[in-house]
């Protein structure tokens, strides 16, 4: 159970440190299988350290900050920080693929955000089930195409610029 655990730990913290570790997973294809290991097994370590020190350590957990009102504030910081690593993202897309492959990531995101807004501001358990069911529906309809169209224009734009047959715009 903790060995799955810790798969979905790297799997969920993934999109928050790829554009870190981006270079790092390129380098991990190109070792030999012993260096290879040795390296992610150095990042798992680095991922389960602090619990390490807190398992060995007990006494430590009382000097982690307690729940509260603070854990909202520091949530939406940490949002702000998320926002940068799109934007980060989104100005890569855009030199290696042109404007136009970001303008289609940029509106895949808004009907993702659109479904997640959907979902969240209809599924509550105090509408009746007809609602949250079809806040369901248009909410996974709308992250289904936002996603499905945003990688395909992408990748598209990304295609006319390599073959040279694109726009200036989209350059």
């Amino acid at each position: 159970c903790s060995f799955v655990s810790g798969i979905l730990a790297a799997v969920v913290c993934a999109p928050c440190v790829g554009p870190l570790l981006g270079s790092v997973t390129g380098l991990l294809l190109t070792l030999d299988t012993f260096f290879a290991l040795l390296l992610a097994g150095t990042i798992g370590f680095g991922l389960a350290f602090p619990f390490l020190l807190l398992a060995v350590f007990p006494k430590l957990a009382a000097l982690l900050p307690k729940p509260g009102k603070w854990m909202e504030s520091f949530k939406q910081l940490m949002g702000f920080f998320l926002l940068a690593a799109v934007l980060f993202l989104l100005n890569t897309i855009g030199g290696l693929s042109g404007k136009g492959a970001m303008v289609a990531v940029l509106f895949g995101l808004l009907l993702v955000g659109a479904g997640a807004w959907i979902y969240g501001r209809w599924s509550l358990p105090t509408r009746g089930t007809f609602v949250r069911t079809l806040a369901m529906v248009f909410g996974l309809f709308f992250l289904i195409a936002g996603t499905w169209y945003g990688a395909a224009a992408s990748k598209s734009a990304y295609d006319q610029m390599v073959s040279g047959t694109g726009n200036s715009m989209a350059k």
